[in-house]
């Protein structure tokens, strides 16, 4: 389950635009914590939050931030105002605060160091660092050479027993500018959470050719066969029954069994990786060699020069260049193909490669 914000469509409304529009958040949750999550309204792009509730202990809000990269100006304060506004808002609960604050824990001449720290130390939130002898930092910049620790994680204290518990996570398929972050938090949650959806391993639904006038038909035929535990929904006792605990659970699984079972006879379905044809044994080598030159880099400190570290970009650079060619490759060929045919006036072969290769009537339901 993801709940997120959209901080582009707030950038664009302004009067005039530096740089270019960033500001979404996002928090993604396992679908095992579906029945037990749900949003918590921030009113600021920057931030992202959901709440998980527990029925053995203290309830756990975690936050998304997104910090602006100028120091002093006003969005800092709206940030921070809307983080404090959270902790405000949900008495009792424990708080994961985590994202990129784009600022460097050694900057304590910072303004929004020590507004950052007193935020700390006043909700009695404990303000991580990383693991000892491991990855210090989470921004990287290769070309440049520069390396910061910007990344950070805010928890309630009760939460970790140790504040050096953060773990970067240096991976080379991370696209991104910026490294994973992680940490373990001691919830002391004895629940165990089943999902009801039935789990489906290697397909996934292709929306963009799906009927959605059958989809919605027949979604509305299966709503419209759940029972309405009208007696739970009104109950407004603060000590309700059991029982109207276990209906609106069974409630939300019909629900959500009805949107499952509606895309499985409505939507088209295909394996996950059908569409990389060209995937060969070539390609599959050169990722077990990058993966295992990127494990001696990390055994050897992540260092960020000499052979090892010239090895690991070498099968990374040779991994990436060749993915590129099977797929440029295995267009050219069917291009090829096609231009044969055409030359041939071979009309019903054209027409089949393509229909192929372009239109869904050749998947199966």
């Amino acid at each position: 389950m993801l709940w997120y914000s959209n901080g582009t469509d707030n950038k664009l409304q302004l009067n005039y635009i530096r740089g270019r529009p960033f500001g979404g958040t996002a928090v993604l949750c396992n679908r095992n914590l579906a029945c037990i999550s749900s949003p918590v309204v921030t009113n600021n792009p920057r931030c992202c939050a959901t709440k998980l509730s527990f029925k053995h202990c203290n309830d756990l809000i975690v936050v998304s931030v997104y910090m602006p990269c100028l120091t002093g100006c006003l969005e800092h304060k709206s940030i921070a105002g809307c983080l404090q506004g959270i902790i405000d808002g949900k008495h009792g609960c424990n708080f994961v605060f985590g994202g990129d604050f784009n600022l460097n824990k050694c900057q304590i001449t910072s303004n929004v160091y020590h507004s950052l720290t007193k935020f700390s130390y006043k909700n009695n939130i404990e303000w991580l660092d990383p693991v000892v002898d491991k990855v210090q930092y989470t921004f990287h910049a290769d070309n440049i050479g520069h390396f910061s620790l910007i990344d950070h994680m805010l928890v309630s204290e009760c939460l970790v027993h140790d504040h050096q518990s953060v773990v970067i996570h240096v991976d080379d398929s991370n696209w991104s500018d910026h490294y994973a972050i992680s940490c373990l938090v001691h919830t002391d949650n004895t629940q165990i959470v089943q999902s009801s959806v039935p789990s489906k391993k290697a397909v996934k639904l292709m929306w963009d050719k799906a009927d959605l006038d059958l989809y919605r038909s027949v979604l509305q035929w299966q709503l419209s066969r759940i029972t309405i535990p009208t007696d739970a929904l009104l109950c407004d006792h603060c000590m309700c029954s059991e029982q109207h605990e276990l209906l609106l659970d069974k409630h939300y699984s019909d629900i959500v069994n009805c949107f499952a079972t509606s895309s499985e006879q409505s939507v088209l379905s295909q394996r996950v990786g059908f569409q990389k044809f060209w995937w060969t044994e070539e390609l599959d080598d050169l990722k077990a060699a990058t993966m295992e030159a990127t494990s001696v880099w990390r055994c050897a400190g992540c260092l960020r020069s000499g052979p090892v570290n010239e090895n690991r970009l070498q099968c990374k650079y040779r991994y990436n260049l060749a993915i590129k060619e099977a797929a440029a490759d295995a267009d050219r060929c069917f291009n090829d193909d096609l231009y044969d045919k055409l030359c041939v006036k071979d009309d019903q072969a054209f027409w089949k490669s393509w229909r192929k290769k372009f239109c869904s009537h050749s998947l199966k339901w």
